[in-house]
């Protein structure tokens, strides 16, 4: 994450929010159901399908890649002294 501040002048200040998050995420093989019928057989059995006795850090099929990205910039100008704007950006 970066943050920066910025007072151009007494009325005048600026924010700026930069951030980002990535991740890889193993979904678990027994939760992946491709038809119905799959769903049903899923739900009857006591133990998830696809389910390896050995465990391991690896991440394999099935899995989902997360990037998440923020821009954040607050403006603000100040009037008078009872009196400012703010204009917020963010995406």
């Amino acid at each position: 994450a970066l943050q920066l501040k910025k007072q151009w002048n007494s009325d005048w200040l600026t924010k700026a929010y930069l951030s980002s998050f990535n991740t890889e995420l193993g979904v678990l093989k027994g939760s992946h159901i491709s038809t119905e019928s799959d769903l049903e057989s899923a739900l009857i059995q006591d133990i998830p399908f696809n389910t390896k006795g050995t465990f391991s850090y690896e991440i394999e099929s099935p899995r989902q890649l997360v990037n998440h990205h923020l821009l954040k910039v607050f403006n603000q100008y100040r009037v008078s002294a009872n009196e400012t704007y703010e204009f917020i950006y963010s995406g």
